[in-house]
């Protein structure tokens, strides 16, 4: 006499672990990780620091261009000779940056070519990007407040 089939609860284990496993793996890839909060400092930043390169190296990709070229020109000029785009123009408005000038023979980190202040921020800071595309931010420091009686 013959023996009945078996149930293969063997077979059954093993793909229910493999699928749990499979489960578990796409999971944990789809999920999302650590988020960095969205800081409106830290991307005002990160976008003067692009606009600076950009500046930059239209500067290195049009040799032919000197300091006269550059020289008394704003950032509405910057557009027009295509070292700027029309979004980092409304970007450098909207974040009311102080342009001061760039000139091509003269980029190092001494020469300053935008600077903002936020005093509205806790602590006050104070952005500066420089030609070379280095962005530099501090703390604003404010004399303190003296009260002078007659």
């Amino acid at each position: 006499m013959k023996r009945p089939a078996r149930f293969p609860w063997r077979l059954l284990a093993a793909g229910v672990i493999i699928v749990a496993g499979t489960v578990l793996l796409l999971a944990t890839r789809s999920a999302p990780g650590p988020r960095v909060p969205r800081n409106d400092f830290l991307e005002e930043v990160a976008g003067i620091r692009v606009i600076c390169v950009n500046i930059l190296m239209f500067s290195v990709r049009n040799p032919g261009l000197r300091s006269a070229d550059y020289r008394g020109k704003g950032i509405e000029d910057l557009v027009a000779m295509g070292a700027l785009s029309r979004e980092e123009e409304q970007f450098l408005h909207a974040h009311q940056f102080k342009f001061h000038g760039f000139d091509p023979e003269h980029r190092d980190g001494n020469t300053p070519v935008f600077d903002a202040e936020y005093p509205s921020s806790h602590p006050e800071k104070r952005i500066e990007a420089y030609a070379d595309g280095r962005v530099i931010t501090s703390e604003l420091k404010k004399e303190p407040f003296v009260l002078k009686l007659p």
